[in-house]
């Protein structure tokens, strides 16, 4: 018999292995973190992005992790972008825009993982970027100036627009709308006015783009567009009225003259004339023999005595 006591293999196989291994665990190099990671948003479009890491001593192909935290919160969760090997993460939409949170980014490798990175807060709300409204288009109607245009992106309702406006390179003035259109009436006629739009999202930070400056002349003003053309009626009619006087006049004053200048009296020619006032000769005869131009017409009358 043997005079040391039994002992179990799997504490001393513990025993064995386990500084070994820890030894080994502290040998493995440290994956280099993430860096230059930043938050990009654009419209609400939201992605997450870092430069990709580079490693070396035959570690493999490095994948990337994202979590993230609300603000006032200790607690992190995992996002949809796990393992991933591309270098950014698309959370739009994940989060309500009005959400204030913080995300992280690691690289892993088998066991490996490096330091987690962390940005600065985020809100979308307050930190996207608006882009310059579309198809900004101008129209000049009676001394009005009408701005027509497309809001940059879907979420209409929650963006402020601020349409800024100048003539001849003036002091801007700007006129604010919730709307896609809007009218500008505190113009000067006659005058060329060049415009751009301004988007920005309802928490009243400045965060938009301007449009590219469009520009239309301005006419002018319905009333004085009626006015005017109410004076030209006016000396239309009084000069048809003034000529149809002057015309009136006219003829009865030198009605003859036009009528004989128009209308000259009809003459015989003088041969035809003479022929018409002295008769022929033998017409002369004719009156000698008969007498008259007339024959005389005689009725019998017979008397019938009664036996």
């Amino acid at each position: 018999m043997s005079r040391f006591p039994a002992v179990s293999p799997l504490p001393l196989l513990l025993l064995l292995c386990g500084p070994s291994t820890r030894l080994l665990a502290d040998s493995l190099p440290n994956l280099p973190a993430p860096q230059n990671v930043r938050i990009c948003s654009y419209n609400l479009i939201q992605v997450l992005y870092w430069d990709p890491v580079s490693v070396e001593n035959g570690i493999g192909k490095v994948t990337y992790e994202v979590e993230f935290q609300a603000y006032g919160t200790k607690d992190w969760y995992k996002m949809k972008c796990s393992k991933i090997t591309e270098t950014q993460c698309n959370f739009t939409n994940a989060f309500p825009n009005t959400w204030r949170i913080f995300l992280r980014v690691r690289t892993v490798n088998n066991q490996l993982e490096s330091e987690w990175v962390n940005t600065t807060d985020f809100q979308a709300s307050r930190d996207t970027t608006v882009g310059p409204p579309t198809s900004v288009k101008v129209t000049s109607d009676f001394g009005l100036l009408i701005v027509a245009f497309s809001p940059p992106f879907d979420k209409i309702s929650e963006l402020n627009y601020y349409v800024y406006y100048w003539k001849n390179n003036a002091e801007k003035k700007v006129k604010a709308t919730r709307s896609t259109s809007v009218k500008l009436n505190d113009l000067d006629p006659w005058t060329e006015y060049c415009l751009q739009v301004f988007a920005e999202y309802t928490t009243g930070e400045k965060n938009g783009t301007l449009s590219e400056p469009v520009c239309n002349r301005t006419t002018v003003k319905a009333e004085v567009m009626a006015i005017y053309t109410a004076k030209i009626l006016f000396s239309v009619i009084f000069a048809i009225f003034a000529l149809g006087v002057v015309c009136f006049i006219l003829k009865q004053r030198f009605y003859e003259n036009f009528k004989h200048w128009i209308s000259p009296p009809f003459n015989l020619p003088a041969h035809i004339e003479e022929y018409l006032i002295e008769p022929t000769e033998c017409v002369i005869l004719a009156v000698l023999e008969k007498g008259s131009f007339i024959e005389d017409h005689c009725d019998t009358l017979s008397i019938i005595s009664r036996e």
